[in-house]
């Protein structure tokens, strides 16, 4: 029963116990038929019965002995089969934590330059604001940025102080044009159509803007205009001098 647990998967060995089990069953049968029949015999019939009973036993033993060891050569090549994958798995964890290792090392350098890299922007772009700020307020002409798509204004705080004020304010685009004199709005407009009819991309001209005082002085617009892949002007970045000395000189 315990050789039948241990070979339920192999065809190989269950055939070979049902031939134990057909010994034994000789062998069992044998004994009884033996057993019903004895009596005092002569000396060589009684050795010739024991002789076929050694024979049967002599083949259980033979075939017990062939089953265990194949479940034992079995048993053995389980093991070796378990030790290698083992041995496998081991090797294929160390090489896991080594790349592993690897590429954090590699993530964690490449992390620490795109820092490094991002930080030195970051300070090379403060620098330039730094300094761009710097030349603008040193500057004696009012900086402006007009974005035409969205009609909004930026001016330096130089531009406001030509106009006479001390604090810079926010203005649009209509508050702008609020401040040119009535005699150069249509000028002025038609300069800017005309350059963006061109595609020209420098933009200069003169107009007169009202001061806080209520005075009207003159300035020279000196600019850029940007265009698109369509050409068409989405920006005009420039500068506006006081000429107004210039003017009431001439």
């Amino acid at each position: 029963a315990r050789l039948n647990e241990l070979t339920t998967d192999n065809k190989s060995q269950q055939s070979r116990l049902d031939e134990v089990r057909n010994y034994f069953a000789l062998f069992t049968n044998s004994l009884e038929e033996r057993t019903g029949r004895f009596r005092p015999q002569p000396l060589p019939e009684l050795v010739e019965g024991v002789n076929v009973l050694d024979d049967i036993r002599a083949n259980i033993s033979r075939i017990n002995q062939a089953v265990l060891a194949e479940e034992h050569q079995l048993l053995q090549l389980r093991v070796r089969t378990l030790e290698r994958e083992k041995s496998q798995y081991v090797n294929t964890l160390v090489a896991g934590i080594i790349i592993g290792t690897v590429l954090l090392l590699v993530f964690n350098a490449f992390l620490l330059s795109a820092q490094e890299g991002r930080t030195l922007a970051e300070a090379s772009l403060k620098d330039s604001q730094e300094r761009f700020a710097l030349a603008v307020e040193g500057a004696q002409d009012g900086i402006f940025d007009w974005n035409m798509r969205d009609n909004t204004l930026y001016f330096s705080a130089q531009f406001f102080r030509i106009l006479g004020y001390e604090k810079t304010r926010h203005y649009s685009l209509n508050d702008f044009i609020e401040l040119l004199h009535p005699d150069d709005k249509d000028k002025s407009w038609a300069t800017i159509a005309a350059g963006d009819r061109q595609c020209k991309p420098e933009y200069a001209q003169e107009f007169r803007l009202r001061h806080q005082s209520g005075r009207w002085i003159w300035i020279q617009a000196r600019g850029k205009i940007l265009f698109d892949d369509k050409l068409c002007p989405y920006r005009i970045v420039g500068a506006h001098t006081d000429i107004s000395e210039v003017v009431q000189a001439n």
